[in-house]
C-alpha cells in the first residue's frame, strides 16, 4: 500500500506497484545485469572493503597530498566494522518485524500469513534459466526466512559503499551505481518493495552515523 501510495504507476489495469509494472516489463539483457549484481553483492562490497584496506594505501603512498594511509586503513577497518552492525540490525529486524517481499504477495495476496510458503527465487529465476545455472534455485531453497523483506540488506551495504568512497575518494562512481543498480534490481526481480530500500537505507546510513559519532568521542577522550 505504501509503494501504491507514493509510487504507483497507472495502468489499464489500475494502480500497479513498481514491481508490479516491472515483473510485465522484463527484458533479457536487465535479468542479465541485475542477476549478477544480486548475486554478487556481497563479493563486490568486500572487495571494495579490501581495496581501501590493502591496496589504496600502496597506490598513494608516493603522493604527498595523500591521506595518510595508516588513517585510511582505520578507515576500511571500520567499514567492516559497519557492516557486521549493519546485519546484526537487519538480521534482528526480520524477527521482530517479519515483512512479505513482493512475491509472495504475488502468490498468497494480502490475507493471513501462509506459514508454510516456501522461499521463491522470484525473478532471479530468469537469470538461472538465461545461464542454466542454479545459483539462484539452490540459495532460495535454502533459504531460513521468507518473511525478510525489511529492511533489504541488498542495497544497505552499497549505500555503505557509496560512504566510504567518497570519504576515502576512491570507487565513488562505481559505488554510486552499485547503489543505484541494487536498488533497481532489488524492485525488478521482485524481492523488495521501495519502503524495504528505504528502511535499508536507513539502517546504512543510522549505523555509519553512530559509529562514526562514537568513533569521535573516543578520539576526543583519547
Amino acid at each position: 500500500h505504501f509503494d501504491r501510495f507514493f509510487f504507483g504507476i497507472s495502468t489499464p489495469e489500475g494502480i500497479l506497484t513498481p514491481n508490479e509494472w516491472f515483473q510485465q516489463h522484463t527484458h533479457w539483457l536487465l535479468d542479465l545485469v541485475t542477476g549478477f549484481f544480486y548475486l554478487a553483492f556481497v563479493g563486490i562490497f568486500m572487495a571494495m572493503g579490501f581495496h581501501y584496506r590493502f591496496t589504496l594505501p600502496r597506490l598513494l603512498r608516493n603522493r604527498p597530498e595523500a591521506p595518510n594511509a595508516e588513517w585510511i586503513r582505520s578507515r576500511a577497518h571500520a567499514m567492516f566494522w559497519e557492516f557486521f552492525w549493519v546485519n546484526m540490525l537487519g538480521y534482528s529486524t526480520y524477527y521482530w518485524y517479519p515483512a512479505a517481499p513482493p512475491w509472495y504477495v504475488s502468490l498468497y495476496g494480502l490475507g493471513p500469513a501462509n506459514l508454510s510458503a516456501l522461499p521463491n527465487a522470484a525473478g532471479c529465476l530468469r537469470f538461472d534459466q538465461l545461464l542454466g545455472t542454479h545459483f539462484f534455485t539452490g540459495m532460495y531453497g535454502r533459504s531460513a526466512d521468507v518473511f525478510g523483506a525489511i529492511p533489504s540488506l541488498h542495497v544497505a551495504y552499497p549505500l555503505l559503499s557509496v560512504l566510504f568512497a567518497f570519504e576515502l575518494r576512491s570507487l565513488r562512481a562505481f559505488s554510486v551505481f552499485f547503489y543505484l543498480i541494487m536498488c533497481f534490481s532489488a524492485v525488478y526481480l521482485n524481492h523488495h518493495y521501495i519502503l524495504d530500500l528505504l528502511w535499508g537505507s536507513s539502517y546504512a546510513l543510522l549505523v555509519c552515523f553512530v559509529l562514526d559519532q562514537l568513533g569521535k568521542r573516543k578520539t576526543s577522550a583519547a
